[in-house]
Order: C-alpha cells, then sequence, then structure tokens
C-alpha cells in the first residue's frame, strides 16, 4: 500500500523529535533568537513562550464573518509551550466554532535561526448545506523556520491539516521593528477546495511591558470566496513563576 504526502509529513515530523535534543549545544555559546513580537496574524510564529510564562491573545477577524478568537499559551519549559486556540468563542454568526489543542518545539534557538515543530489536534462544528451542525475531528502539524533579513525578521510557515478533508497551508510573515512599533507584512495561503491566497500588511504597537496591541488588514489577491478584511488582536502576558 503507497503512502499519502501527508503520512510522510506527519511521520517525519515525529521522527524528529528525538533528535531536537540536537539545539541544546547552540544556547550554551549563542544568546537565544531575539524576539519583536508575540503573535502574527495568521503565521505562526517560531518563538516559544518562556518557562511559567502565560500569554493570553484575543482577536477579532472580520472578514468572512465576525469572529472573536481565543489563544491561550503556556511555557512548560524553555523549548516546550502548550496551547489552546478557540476560533470563535461567542458563536454567534458561523453556528459553530473550533477548538484545538496542541504543543509547539524549539528545536534550534539561537543568534541567527530559529526552528520550531507544532502539533494541534481538535474539533470543529460547522452548518451543512441543510444548515445542521457537524463535528470534524481535525489534527494538524507544521514546520516553523526564521531567518533575519538585514534589521528585520522572516517567519516561514509550512503546514498540513488531516481532516475530512486534507488542507495545507504556507504562510509567511515579515517583521519591522521601529522602536516600540513594528510593521508585519505576511503573505498566507491555504491549499485545499478552493484555494486562497491573501497579503495581510500590519502594525503591532508593544510599548507597554507585557501586552501587545496589533492591527491588520487581510486583502484578498486569489479565491472566489475570499474576501479583504481587517483584524484586532490584543496579547497579555503573564509571569506565574
Amino acid at each position: 500500500m503507497g503512502y499519502r504526502i501527508t503520512d510522510i509529513f506527519w511521520g517525519t515530523i515525529t521522527c524528529l523529535l528525538p533528535l531536537s535534543g540536537i539545539g541544546q549545544v547552540f544556547d550554551e555559546d549563542q544568546s537565544e533568537y531575539p524576539q519583536y513580537i508575540q503573535e502574527f496574524f495568521y503565521t505562526e510564529a517560531a518563538y516559544i513562550q518562556e518557562k511559567n510564562e502565560l500569554q493570553f491573545t484575543l482577536s477579532n477577524y472580520y472578514q468572512h464573518q465576525n469572529q472573536i478568537g481565543l489563544l491561550m499559551e503556556y511555557g512548560l519549559t524553555e523549548r516546550l509551550q502548550i496551547e489552546a486556540e478557540f476560533s470563535d468563542i461567542t458563536n454567534k454568526n458561523s453556528g459553530g466554532g473550533s477548538g484545538q489543542v496542541g504543543f509547539l518545539y524549539a528545536i534550534l534557538n539561537s543568534r541567527n535561526t530559529a526552528l520550531s515543530i507544532a502539533t494541534e489536534g481538535g474539533v470543529e462544528e460547522e452548518l451543512d448545506e441543510e444548515l445542521k451542525k457537524e463535528t470534524n475531528v481535525e489534527w494538524e502539524s507544521k514546520v516553523i523556520f526564521s531567518k533575519p533579513l538585514g534589521f528585520a525578521q522572516v517567519h516561514t510557515e509550512v503546514g498540513v491539516e488531516l481532516s475530512e478533508n486534507t488542507e495545507w497551508t504556507w504562510n509567511t510573515g515579515l517583521i519591522a521593528p521601529v522602536r516600540d512599533f513594528k510593521g508585519i507584512l505576511e503573505f498566507n495561503g491555504l491549499i485545499t477546495d478552493p484555494t486562497r491566497w491573501q497579503v495581510t500588511p500590519g502594525v503591532v504597537w508593544n510599548g507597554w511591558e507585557g501586552s501587545e496591541l496589533a492591527l491588520g488588514v487581510p486583502l484578498k489577491l486569489y479565491g472566489t470566496d475570499n474576501k479583504t478584511g481587517v483584524v484586532i488582536r490584543l496579547t497579555l502576558e503573564f509571569d506565574v513563576k
């Protein structure tokens, strides 16, 4: 029996986990990768929450419909974080919603390179053609890589979601810091049926320690059901030692 590309992708990430300790050698001689922001709008950042740090991110996505999402992250170690994400906590507009729990692990965290892997599992509720709720179980795995680009940073995420339909994602985010402000430009792609591509410029302000406020505008590039919208996001971080 042949193997699907998605099986190979997930198997590769699983095999990487026992080898992830190789990143320890970089911590002794080099500083950690500089962190400019807490979260992108759509792209997964390669940053890991520090040990005993708890972070809440509340996002208002107004694009296909108005949804308020909640992301919670906690640093279990200096390399491993656990996270839970809920896509529509008000559950007013879509007739459904989704919830996921997952882990993000830093394979490499040096001054010039960050490499992380993530795995998430959860359920999604949506309305079918007869306006009846149906529930799908989904499983997602990602690889996130980041390098400096002059004074800026580029984060690239490639992932696959296994559910009723297989979806591939490609997200790239550029961060340009200017004091307490960070300019962001994301290129977001969802390869499924239908395929969607968009570009998301935005700005982040993190002038208050432990907090971050961001505004982004996703602009349609390709996709019949893709729409231009707006995203407002608030992030709060706490040390729970």
